[in-house]
């Protein structure tokens, strides 16, 4: 009612569909390495430069999903694989036509939410390819409500999934109410964010105590002696069944 909404970060803004993206129209400057890094994310909340919904005569486009490694906040936009991929493009070009990138990757997105985005935003860019990032650690977790809140992400608790169901996916929420909330009432995503930063605050007076019940929860679902991440690269038939099945 007052117009008042919650970052879920400096770079981050919750929303409804995707969970997060970055806060749109927003832009700020750094330094990495000594180099001055200047980062700008477009109206849609992505960082990358404007582009027209319909796709102009003589181009080609690439929508490409991903998280944070097309997010790239460490290095200047021309630099980002991206920027470099649609350049090299159209240098190559022999038939006069012009590529263009389109990147909706976003830190922290997992394979689900890299979907609904394409979906959201993607498609309607005419893409004549889709690019799919993957980062083959955590993101194999983010699609799994059996290993939700296990990779140390503050976002977990605002990530969509999806449930195999009948031979076709179903959207689903770690915090089904909490989601309906967030969606309805600004207050309670301000009042979500502040019991956060408080419980963060808490947990660094003892932090034994929470790694402790973390590790307890991963007895339960069988992890040790690896963490979870590394579950990735273990053989297929030694996989728990959070990783075998949801994961995958």
């Amino acid at each position: 009612m007052l117009g008042v909404d919650v970052n879920l970060s400096g770079v981050w803004r919750w929303h409804p569909v995707l969970g997060w993206t970055q806060r749109p129209g927003t832009g700020y400057e750094y330094r990495v390495d000594g180099e001055l890094v200047r980062v700008q994310f477009n109206s849609r909340g992505f960082r990358d430069v404007e582009h027209e919904t319909a796709k102009p005569p003589g181009v080609k486009r690439i929508v490409l999903v991903g998280d944070s490694f097309c997010e790239a906040l460490q290095v200047n936009l021309e630099d980002t694989f991206f920027h470099v991929l649609q350049r090299r493009l159209n240098e190559a070009s022999r038939d006069g036509s012009r590529w263009e990138v389109v990147n909706l990757g976003v830190g922290d997105f997992g394979t689900a939410q890299e979907l609904l985005a394409l979906r959201q935003y993607g498609l309607a860019y005419s893409p004549d390819l889709v690019l799919c990032q993957v980062f083959p650690l955590n993101d194999i977790g983010n699609n799994s409500l059996a290993l939700a809140t296990l990779y140390r992400s503050a976002n977990d608790g605002y990530r969509p999934y999806f449930v195999l169901e009948d031979g076709g996916l179903r959207p689903a929420s770690a915090q089904s109410l909490g989601g309906a909330l967030r969606c309805w009432l600004a207050s309670f995503r301000l009042l979500e964010r502040t019991l956060l930063a408080v419980r963060e605050r808490l947990a660094r007076f003892d932090p034994a105590a929470d790694e402790a019940a973390r590790r307890r929860r991963l007895e339960r679902l069988g992890f040790p002696p690896l963490e979870p991440l590394l579950y990735t690269f273990v053989p297929e038939p030694e996989q728990i069944a959070p990783v075998a099945t949801d994961g995958a």
